[in-house]
C-alpha cells in the first residue's frame, strides 16, 4: 500500500494512527542513509534475530504489517544510487508475499514515490496507492477551530472563538475570502475552485490562520490583519501571505 501527500499534510501523523491501531512497528526513514540490505538489517537490528525471523514469516503470510514512512527524506538524504537499492528491497520483500492483505505501507511525498510505482510495475507486483489531500471546507473550518483554541490556551487565556461564534466565523470567512482573491477572481464560490480549495486546506496556512484569529476582539481586528472598511472586511494581504511563505518555506511546497 503506498500513501502519498504533501509535506506537513499528516503522513507522520497518519502512520503512527496505523502503527497503534494495527499493533505494527514504524521504520521511520527520515533521519536514515538507506541503501541495500536496509529493510531487513533495521527490522533484525530492532526485533532481534530470533523475533525477526518470526515477523517476517508473518509479513510474507499478511499476518502483520510493517509500515515505513518518511521515503522521500531518505531520497534525499541516500542518494539516488542507494535509494533505489533500498527500493529494490522492497520489491524483493513485497515479491516474497503470499497473502492478499496488504503486508507493507509507504508512506511518501508524490516525487519520491514514483520510483517505488516504476520498480513494482516493472516488477508486476501488485499495490494500491491512495492520497491524502488537503481539507476540504468544512475540515479546514474544524482544523482551524482547534488550532486557534490551541493558540488561546498557550496564551493562557480564554477560548473566545467558542463563546462568541458569530463574530469569530465572520472574521474566519473573511480572512479565508482574502487568501482567495491572492488565487481567484470568484469572490463567492472560491471553494469551488480546487486549487484555492487546496491552499485554503493546507495545514500550514491554516497554522497562519490561527495566530491571527486568536484575538480579543473580533470586530476589531486591525492593523497587519483584519479590519473593517465601509461595513465589509480587508486584510494586509502582503503581511499575511508574508507570514505564510516564512512559516510553509521549509515544506517547499508553496
Amino acid at each position: 500500500m503506498l500513501i502519498t501527500a504533501p509535506a506537513a499534510v499528516g503522513k507522520s501523523t497518519a502512520a503512527e494512527y496505523m502503527s497503534n491501531y494495527l499493533k505494527c512497528p514504524i521504520l521511520d526513514l527520515s533521519n536514515l542513509q538507506v541503501g541495500d540490505g536496509t529493510l531487513d538489517g533495521m527490522a533484525s537490528k530492532s526485533l532481534g534475530i530470533r523475533k525477526n525471523a518470526q515477523f517476517q514469516e508473518a509479513l510474507v503470510e499478511s499476518r502483520a504489517t510493517l509500515l515505513i514512512d518518511a521515503l522521500d527524506e531518505a531520497e534525499v538524504r541516500s542518494g539516488q544510487a542507494n535509494f533505489r537499492a533500498f527500493v529494490r528491497g522492497v520489491a524483493d520483500t513485497a515479491s516474497q508475499v503470499t497473502g492478499d492483505r496488504p503486508s507493507l505501507v509507504i508512506l511518501s511525498r508524490a516525487e519520491s514515490s514514483r520510483i517505488i510505482q516504476e520498480t513494482f510495475g516493472d516488477r508486476r507486483l501488485q499495490f494500491v496507492h491512495f492520497e491524502i489531500r488537503p481539507f476540504g471546507r468544512d475540515q479546514s473550518e474544524r482544523y482551524l477551530e482547534r488550532k486557534v483554541t490551541d493558540v488561546y490556551q498557550n496564551q493562557g487565556k480564554e477560548a473566545l472563538h467558542l463563546r462568541h461564534t458569530q463574530p469569530y466565523s465572520r472574521a474566519r470567512d473573511a480572512l479565508f475570502a482574502v487568501l482567495a482573491s491572492a488565487m481567484t477572481q470568484n469572490k463567492e464560490e472560491f471553494w469551488d475552485d480546487s486549487d484555492v480549495r487546496d491552499f485554503l486546506g493546507y495545514a500550514p496556512v491554516l497554522d497562519v490562520a490561527a495566530e491571527y484569529l486568536a484575538v480579543d476582539n473580533f470586530a476589531n481586528l486591525g492593523g497587519s490583519s483584519i479590519g473593517s472598511s465601509e461595513g465589509g472586511w480587508v486584510i494586509g494581504i502582503w503581511s499575511l501571505t508574508s507570514s505564510i511563505n516564512c512559516f510553509c518555506g521549509s515544506s517547499q511546497s508553496l
